[in-house]
């Protein structure tokens, strides 16, 4: 990297919109810009809902938080006393509020993927390989790598930074479970209806878990309002079998992903939460083939399992028992417990 390229990279912009999982799988970007252009500054503009994602990120100098609504406008004119050196627009998807961004800021270059409306606004246009073929990481890359940024072998990764505080009160509350039995994170909440488990198959696939393994303890995440789901599933079984979190909330709910030997969940954030912690995952996606592609685990050893309908339930218990089973022998987990 030679100082003239240094110096001419002062302010650097980067949109990316999006939910939890979105700024996860997008957040290794920032540590590759700042290792290509070290004095560079990085501005970020992103929804106000992932404020607690990229709280601790101190690759982020500066971020800006903006809702999809006209209001987001008076945050954005925030920014138009800066001339930005570049623009990343890494919105995997058209967006109006991008195009708004684009349209007010100013920016030597302006580069991101060529969706049709958005193509007369960027200086450097990229065709974005196919969603069925690549993973968002995989495509946030290609954008980079096409406009010369270098990449070491192992940039390529969800990121997620967890504050000392959070990490821990939920290491305060799991140390005495985690001295005698390995923790098991099941996330039963997901965004939609379609990614939904019936609780009856969790409470099945507990059961097949706890047949085998005698000394594991799970962590029981959920969304406050799937606390019915929740209770039924707790009364299933023991009382003592289940860890329910006392702490809720995002930074919280990331660190019980972050002490824990592996994860099962439906197609959400968790999933990603663990990917940055490289902790092994089990996965349960409905039956779209960009979806599934796109977004699974990635860079941690992990199973992902495709309903055959649109919706997660078409997955049977014992499927997901048996990737249970060849995940833990895999990375040699909960391999002293089992029952014979």
């Amino acid at each position: 990297m030679t100082t003239d390229i240094i110096k001419k990279v002062d302010n650097i912009l980067v949109v990316r919109l999006g939910k939890i999982g979105d700024i996860i799988t997008a957040s290794f970007v920032f540590d590759v810009l700042k290792k290509n252009f070290p004095v560079c500054t990085i501005t970020l503009i992103t929804l106000k809902s992932n404020l607690d994602v990229i709280k601790y990120n101190r690759n982020v100098d500066k971020t800006v938080y903006v809702n999809k609504n006209i209001l987001s406008l008076f945050q954005i004119l925030k920014l138009l006393h800066i001339y930005f050196d570049k623009i990343f627009e890494l919105n995997d998807n058209p967006s109006t509020t991008s195009r708004m961004i684009l349209k007010l800021l100013r920016g030597k270059e302006k580069i991101g993927f060529a969706f049709d409306k958005t193509n007369k606004l960027l200086t450097t246009s990229i065709e974005q390989p196919l969603k069925t073929h690549s993973h968002i990481i995989e495509r946030t890359a290609f954008l980079l790598e096409n406009v010369g940024v270098k990449f070491d072998k192992d940039d390529k990764r969800p990121v997620l930074c967890l504050g000392e505080k959070e990490k821990s009160d939920v290491s305060s509350h799991l140390n005495n479970f985690m001295k005698d039995a390995q923790l098991l994170s099941i996330n039963i909440s997901a965004g939609v209806n379609i990614r939904y488990w019936k609780t009856d198959y969790w409470i099945e696939l507990v059961k097949l878990i706890v047949s085998r393994y005698s000394l594991i303890k799970i962590i029981l995440l959920s969304h406050p309002k799937d606390k019915s789901l929740r209770d039924r599933l707790i009364s299933s079984f023991e009382s003592n079998l289940f860890i329910i979190p006392k702490y809720f909330k995002f930074q919280h709910y990331a660190s019980y992903i972050y002490f824990s030997d592996m994860l099962i969940s439906p197609d959400t954030s968790a999933i990603h939460i663990a990917s940055a912690f490289q902790k092994p995952v089990i996965g349960l996606y409905p039956n779209y083939e960009w979806s599934f592609v796109s977004w699974q685990p990635y860079g941690t050893p992990h199973r992902s399992i495709k309903s055959s309908a649109e919706n997660i339930s078409e997955i049977q218990p014992r499927e997901v028992f048996n990737a249970f089973l060849e995940l833990s022998k895999e990375v040699n987990l909960f391999k002293k417990e089992s029952k014979t």
